[in-house]
């Protein structure tokens, strides 16, 4: 279980120049991306309002997929 806290998470990638984000979308839920969002994300995910808890850990796998030297973000 990952037991990191979305803000330990964006802080954490933010240090390896990741760029990421996260925004709610009313009753849509929430989106959280991997990447620049103006020049093309490299990985997003859409995820149910009652979901929000699972996006730090996305945020972690994506990172380690896409930016293999981020592996200390977790």
């Amino acid at each position: 279980m990952n037991l990191q806290t979305l803000p330990m998470v964006l802080q954490a990638l933010y240090a390896h120049e990741i760029n990421c984000g996260v925004a709610s979308f009313g009753d849509d839920g929430w989106k959280a991306w991997i990447g620049d969002r103006d020049a093309g994300c490299v990985a997003e995910s859409a995820f149910d309002r009652d979901q929000f808890h699972t996006i730090p850990g996305w945020l972690i796998q994506a990172a380690h997929r896409h930016y293999p030297h981020a592996a200390s973000t977790h």
